[in-house]
């Protein structure tokens, strides 16, 4: 079993607890952010308007992009992510890397509890009473049943004995899910604790004067239960064991955290990813949101929408000038990564209560599936409206003229860049259509479409695709975020034209190879780079594009090489170290005189003075298309520094400069 107190990423967060013991606010403060100035008057509002899935997800984007929001993740939702298997897990850490470098937080009492849960085996002792619950269920059923269904039923056309013999072998397999419950913490938790605990580490809060506040946590605690001032007064009533304390006061230290770090950071937004759905932290009484039919398909239930209590806006507002606070749980965030592009089909199959079908309608479908399959022919499929929904199904074979050699990957390099295609190009159409929002890739990537396609065809179809979302096209961007969530699932040598499509989208520009790539989806495509089918599109365009005028930053490379990184640092004896210049892979990518004005830190780090080093190299890899896995765990990523007004990330002039020089 991993162990938190052992080893390098244990030790960092033992760390980060002792030091939270050693400073008070002033020397957290010391060094990190400006004196904050007025707080925003306050009121209390209190909410009559009902919330609609669609509003809701509307308000948590804007949120979630806003520069100045910070985003807070408590221990409950901590524990339920070690629970994910690694691509459900992958998906949610790749989007908090790309919608919010430098403003994902884990504060000090959300890894000070998930460190008790560690130590004390929450996930092994739930997993061992669910297999002894199957198990108890499968032997005392048949037990109980055998008498019963010794016997025929009308409508069931089996026997007596089939019947008995089908009830055995079902409760077989509930034996068989009890071993894999009990098998589950011997194979999986060290990993998944291990990663969890990575994360811990890495956006960790510093230094909170967490331990400071023990002194009058209870009576304060008190005074707010007895008022009934939310958060935590639903935890008034817990009791200490022999071996733990009652932790009644958890949740409120957890709020002092947030509060005391979004005021020192000024922060304008707070949202808070936590599956604590009691009426402490959300309103009570709320009703559940009506579903469109998507929704109705995939989930048994949902509960209301988790609008904050407001007795916690109206704090945040007083408190640390916070204008704008949200919760969201594990539901909804999945709800919000599937209907903003985001790939999430991992994460939503785990974070969603999904449905399980009746008994006859499940028959149904593998009957119907079965007799498809026999007699070669794929699913039928009604026209899909918007809102549309049910099982989908991607073909799984290539199309005889579908090829992933040398020669046919450049035939097909080439003509992804023509004006038009006559396979590929009325699919296009009729996907980027007014019409067709709402409708899923799988109603486009039929087995009758990908049969007639040959390799010119997909790596035509997924460059105009991807091009037409560069140029802002949204609904593209959906669909090319879609595609690259299913590159799995896809016929294997379809699924590298496609690649090759999208790497020619990204980094061709009339022959030539751009400097800076640019797209929503870019760090979605770098993150596939290492697997087999993107390996073999990623070697062919090296090939195709060696001699070609241009050199990216990065060019997507299938071994995933560590880049170096190299900070320039210049002493001041009246703050922090000076950044002045950075290289990455040997490419200078911060400037000391940046004529931009976007591309200033000043600008892209408001109202700062300092900035953690490696939240400026986040935020470079993001602007440049480097991806910043590959980036070296260098140990001055660590630093706080301060800048100029006038450095910024480089321009493509710069860069193009640079690399001229070095050449």
């Amino acid at each position: 079993m991993a162990k938190l107190t052992s080893g390098r990423g244990g030790y960092a967060l033992f760390k980060r607890l002792r030091r939270a013991a050693r400073h008070g606010i002033d020397g957290w403060a010391a060094g990190r952010s400006p004196v904050p100035g007025p707080l925003t008057a306050a009121a209390l509002r209190i909410p009559f308007e009902k919330d609609t899935v669609d509003g809701y997800i509307a308000a948590l984007d804007s949120l979630v992009r806003a520069a100045g929001t910070r985003i807070y993740v408590d221990t409950s939702f901590l524990v339920w992510l070690t629970a994910l298997g690694i691509d459900a897990r992958t998906e949610f850490v790749n989007w908090l890397r790309v919608v919010a470098p430098g403003r994902v937080h884990v504060p000090v009492w959300s890894a000070h509890e998930y460190l008790r849960h560690h130590v004390n085996d929450l996930h092994g002792k739930k997993l061992k009473g669910i297999e002894s619950g199957l198990n108890d269920l499968a032997k005392n059923t048949f037990k109980e049943l055998r008498p019963y269904i010794d016997t025929t039923f009308s409508g069931d056309s089996r026997s007596a004995s089939e019947i008995i013999a089908a009830t055995r072998s079902a409760l077989i397999d509930v034996k068989r899910i009890a071993g894999l419950a009990a098998q589950w913490k011997k194979q999986h938790y060290e990993r998944n604790a291990e990663a969890v605990i990575g994360l811990i580490n890495e956006f960790g809060l510093d230094s909170p004067p967490l331990l400071d506040w023990m002194g009058d946590i209870q009576h304060l605690g008190q005074a707010r239960y007895d008022g009934r001032i939310p958060p935590g007064f639903q935890d008034r009533n817990k009791t200490a064991t022999e071996n733990e304390g009652s932790n009644s006061f958890g949740d409120l230290v957890f709020w002092k955290e947030v509060l005391h770090h979004a005021k020192q950071w000024r922060a304008s937004g707070v949202l808070i990813i936590s599956n604590d759905g009691k009426n402490d932290w959300v309103i009570g009484g709320q009703d559940q949101p009506e579903f469109d039919q998507e929704l109705k398909a995939a989930a048994n239930w949902l509960p209301p929408i988790p609008r904050p209590q407001p007795m916690l806006e109206y704090e945040a507002r007083a408190a640390a000038g916070v204008k704008d606070l949200m919760l969201v749980d594990r539901r909804y965030l999945a709800i919000y990564l599937r209907r903003t592009g985001s790939p999430s089909e991992r994460f939503f199959g785990g974070a969603i209560d999904v449905t399980i079908p009746s008994p006859g309608k499940e028959d149904r479908a593998n009957q119907k599936r079965t007799r498809d399959e026999a007699i070669g022919k794929a699913p039928s499929r009604k026209p899909e409206r918007s809102g549309d929904a049910g099982p989908k199904h991607l073909p799984v074979d290539d199309g005889s003229n579908v090829a992933d050699n040398p020669l046919a990957l450049r035939l097909a390099l080439s003509g992804s860049a023509a004006e038009a295609n006559d396979i590929a190009g009325p699919l296009l159409a009729e996907m980027l259509a007014a019409n067709a929002e709402g409708r899923a890739l799988e109603s486009f990537l039929t087995r009758e479409t990908l049969l007639q396609w040959d390799g010119r065809a997909a790596a035509w179809f997924a460059c105009a695709l991807g091009s037409r979302s560069i140029a802002g096209n949204q609904l593209a961007s959906t669909y090319t975020t879609d595609l690259l969530g299913v590159f799995d699932r896809l016929p294997p040598k379809t699924a590298t034209n496609l690649y090759l499509g999208l790497l020619a989208a990204v980094y061709v520009d009339d022959a030539q190879l751009r400097t800076v790539p640019r797209a929503p989806w870019l760090m979605q495509l770098l993150a596939l780079q290492g697997q087999p089918r993107a390996k073999v599109a990623i070697e062919a365009f090296r090939r195709v594009v060696a001699d070609w005028p241009g050199r990216p930053v990065y060019l997507p490379d299938p071994d995933r090489p560590i880049l170096s990184v190299r900070p320039l640092l210049e002493k001041s004896v009246v703050s922090a170290p000076r950044l002045a210049g950075l290289q990455i892979a040997g490419i200078g990518v911060i400037v000391e005189a940046q004529e931009e004005v976007d591309l200033r830190l000043a600008n892209r780090f408001p109202d700062a003075s300092t900035v953690v080093l490696g939240d400026v190299v986040k935020d470079a890899c993001n602007a440049l298309g480097i991806p910043f896995v590959q980036v070296e765990a260098h140990e001055a990523l660590e630093r706080i520094v301060s800048f100029g007004e006038t450095v910024g990330i480089a321009a493509e002039a710069d860069l193009e400069n640079d690399m001229e020089n070095k050449e």
